[in-house]
């Protein structure tokens, strides 16, 4: 192989490398918005979870308030109130917080075959190196 056709792969490999680095650390700053986003997700839902005591505030008891209205608020309060907050923090958090796990995962799955793909081209790199250094040498 000639010492001009060396040159030309390894120009095309320190290419390959750059761009392969340029897109990991583009998949790793995505990496870390990801990891604050589900952070204050989680911290969204605890919150969530924890406002759960205001909605079930004032405790109606008959002493308090009784009759026919505060009856069919308590029934109001139990199903509607309580069936959409299970639907927003149960189902909804819950989904959202899975979709970003899957994509963190996916991103860091990327990450991993990045930092392959570089220390492969690292290794295609060397073994040039060493093809140029004999063909000067012959």
């Amino acid at each position: 192989m000639s010492l001009h056709s060396i040159d030309l792969q390894m120009s095309n490999v320190h290419e390959q490398i750059y761009n392969l680095n340029y897109q990991m650390d583009q998949r790793r700053e995505d990496l870390e918005r990801l990891e604050q986003v589900i952070s204050d997700v989680k911290l969204y839902q605890q919150e969530y979870n924890q406002s759960k005591k205001h909605w079930e505030q004032p405790l109606l008891t008959h002493s308090t308030w009784a009759g026919d209205f505060a009856e069919q608020f308590e029934s109001i309060r139990e199903e509607n109130i309580r069936e959409s907050y299970h639907h927003v923090s149960r189902i909804q958090l819950d989904q959202i917080l899975h979709t970003l796990l899957k994509a963190r995962d996916t991103l860091r799955s990327e990450v991993t075959g990045l930092e392959s793909d570089i220390q492969h081209q690292e290794l295609r790199l060397d073994d040039l190196e060493v093809m140029k250094r004999e063909e000067q040498f012959s």
